[in-house]
């Protein structure tokens, strides 16, 4: 004999959708406690030598993000 949904107990009824809420409840937690950013210096490293192009640009970029 099978079983309606309406047999079936509350928890079993309602499981997939309590399992969907935690699992987006989990996923957001997070984002809640959102800080201000940066809270610290940041560092650009560029493994090349100063004075050409691949310096050049992290400066210019590293200048307009130091301003914002």
């Amino acid at each position: 004999m099978r079983r309606s949904k309406q047999d079936l107990p509350i928890t079993r009824r309602y499981w997939p959708a309590l399992t969907l809420f935690l699992v987006l409840l989990a996923c957001f937690h997070g984002s809640a406690r959102a800080q201000t950013y940066p809270d610290r210096t940041v560092k650009i490293i560029v493994p090349f030598p100063a004075g050409g192009t691949a310096d050049l640009i992290p400066r210019v970029v590293g200048e307009w993000l130091s301003r914002k």
